[in-house]
């Protein structure tokens, strides 16, 4: 409980007091703490991209040493094709995410206001039904996924 039995709010070591007048008994967050939240969250963007990079250079680096005549389809080389299939496929596969993004939001959403109103029997419906919703959009999009991928 963050009250003590004054109900006065517990002190935290890391947030200090505002010094503005306008913020009288507000708390603000040193530029430390802030700097580490915002540093690892762009690095949770940046590793998407980066990942997807060292799949590409995977892809290169293990299908080059193909044999080029005894594989090649139409005179390109099976490395040139896997490597032109890639880049679709990991951004099919990278964004996949964003055709269920609505689901963390609404979520999130109730969740939030089913713990503000202490309701614990909303929160288990809502993570349920939410596990559900994903269970079926996730197979769902394996299903579309492994049904119009086909080989090279």
């Amino acid at each position: 409980n963050p009250l003590s039995m004054d109900n006065t709010a517990a002190v935290d070591e890391n947030v200090i007091s505002s010094p503005d007048s306008n913020m009288k008994g507000t708390k603000v967050v040193p530029y430390t703490k802030l700097m580490i939240f915002v540093a690892t969250t762009i690095l949770i963007w940046l590793s998407e991209p980066l990942l997807s990079l060292v799949d590409t250079t995977a892809v290169g680096k293990f299908a080059s040493g193909l044999s080029v005549g005894k594989y090649a389809t139409n005179g390109v080389a099976p490395e040139t094709l896997q490597l032109a299939a890639l880049g679709p496929a990991t951004m099919v596969c990278d964004n996949a995410f964003y055709l269920v993004y609505f689901l963390a939001i609404a979520v999130t959403n109730q969740l939030a206001s089913s713990s503000g109103n202490s309701d614990g029997s909303v929160q288990v419906k809502t993570t349920s039904h939410a596990l559900g919703i994903a269970s079926i959009l996730g197979g769902l999009i394996t299903l579309i996924m492994f049904g119009f991928g086909g080989g090279i």
